[in-house]
């Protein structure tokens, strides 16, 4: 996926028309660089850090579109710079690299087997130093993993994931970083989602232990604001028990996170870098869906026996066929249900096309003496439904696209490069069209 995802990259490099063009520029030792992608930035002779990370002679690095990197020249350097619409490579009097986040890194690199939470608002550099602290560990020969939970502007794995990755070595950009593991949330934002997401976050910091991480950083989502977010940072960060906080600041608008945890944790409060520039929601909405639908180049659709997987947080695919049932309700609906199920109190029924509203209620009305619990679900409003495909042990293996479902059948297009290994299929909450744009929300619950 990695080398897949490299190529998609460089691909749209080359696509754009070169507006920005410069050649053999000096840059004199001790001067700070921020460039915007996307671009190609290559240094021809000296030696520049990127992230923390080194770039040296003979040696580039992809930004990609509307990213901002930071470069410090560490020797005297000739560089050359190409960039297609929107791109900037622009000199900065005051560092690109805080010292306040060189000072907080360095009291962190002295901690044995840290774990690391970054916190903050949106756009407030929770990637930049997450990033420039693993970078930082791999320097000083420190294995390093980052988590990262920020499932709406995931860096590392697919949207609606949580992200594991394990490096030893220093790198300019995300994009180059191998996804270890993931735990599969099934949506991008956290509200209504609290639970996987504690969960999901303090397996993949055990984890990257196992994976024999000596340090594990924690990135987070943006939501900083209103009781939901106070609730998901607090238990999480109750549940991975980090040695530092690190706080990202403005003006001082996360101190009511911080509070629960002056004097037990320690927190590093650390200013947002002013060339970091605010996104629209339209920009974040777009970049989800360029994420998912890079992922999901050179899927394909595989067909699996339900009987040989077990499906989870949904009702399908559990109980008994009702065999006595099917006529009555076929009577009701005026269609031919693909599949009745139950078990307990609760019904589960399929059917292709979404029911008229009487029809609807006149079978509500006849099944509610019997059932507590009634679902009808039509393959209509779930189509396009993400997946989590996991193996035995539950491992990630890849997200999957809800194509079509049976009572025996389920069909999944999806980029998973060993369908025999897939045992557990974990149902999402939002259904994206085949572009990767998010369409439609499933209520919890509904199937």
């Amino acid at each position: 996926m990695l080398h897949e995802l490299i190529h998609v990259v460089g691909s749209i490099i080359k696509a754009y028309k070169w507006l920005l063009d410069l050649h053999d520029v000096e840059v004199k030792s001790g001067s700070f660089l921020i460039v915007r992608g996307p671009a190609k930035f290559s240094v021809l002779d000296g030696l520049v850090e990127v992230f923390g990370a080194p770039v040296g002679s003979g040696n580039s690095f992809i930004a990609i579109a509307d990213r901002y990197y930071p470069v410090e020249v560490i020797a005297n350097s000739i560089i050359e710079v190409s960039g297609g619409e929107n791109s900037l490579c622009k000199t900065m009097d005051s560092p690109v690299i805080p010292l306040d986040w060189k000072n907080a890194v360095n009291r962190i690199l002295h901690f044995k087997n840290p774990v690391i939470i970054v916190l903050g608002d949106v756009d407030s550099g929770k990637s930049g130093f997450t990033l420039y602290l693993a970078n930082r560990f791999c320097i000083s020969g420190i294995k390093a993993a980052i988590v990262d939970s920020d499932i709406g502007q995931s860096d590392i794995g697919p949207p609606t994931t949580i992200g594991l990755s394990v490096i030893d070595k220093p790198s300019t950009s995300y994009v180059n970083l191998p996804l270890t593991d993931a735990y599969f949330v099934g949506n991008n934002t956290p509200v209504g989602n609290l639970l996987p997401m504690v969960v999901g976050t303090m397996r993949m910091v055990n984890k990257g232990f196992e994976y024999g991480a000596n340090a594990v950083i924690v990135n987070t989502t943006g939501m900083v604001y209103g009781g939901v977010a106070q609730v998901l940072k607090y238990f999480k960060i109750e549940a991975v028990k980090p040695s530092f906080i690190v706080a990202l600041q403005r003006n001082g608008e996360i101190e009511h996170l911080l509070k629960p945890f002056e004097g037990i944790i320690e927190i590093l409060r650390l200013k947002t870098p002013q060339h970091i520039p605010r996104k629209s929601r339209s920009e974040r909405v777009d970049y989800r869906g360029f994420k998912l639908g890079q992922y999901l180049i050179g899927a394909r659709t595989v067909t699996f026996k339900i009987s040989s997987i077990t499906l989870l947080n949904t009702s399908i695919g559990y109980g008994n066929e009702d065999i006595e049932l099917r006529s009555i309700v076929e009577e009701i609906i005026g269609i031919k249900p693909l599949s009745i199920k139950t078990y307990g109190k609760t019904i589960v029924i399929l059917v292709r096309s979404i029911l008229k509203h009487e029809r609807l209620e006149k079978l509500y009305s006849y099944l509610k003496e019997k059932y507590d619990e009634i679902k009808i679900v039509p393959i209509q409003r779930v189509r396009g439904l993400v997946l989590g495909l996991h193996d035995l042990n539950n491992r990630f293996l890849s997200l999957g696209i809800l194509e079509d479902i049976g009572s025996e059948d389920i069909k999944i297009k999806s980029p998973v490069k060993s369908p025999l290994e897939v045992k557990y299929v974990r149902f999402g909450s939002i259904v994206v069209n085949e572009q990767g744009e998010e369409i439609a929300r499933i209520k919890p619950g509904l199937i």
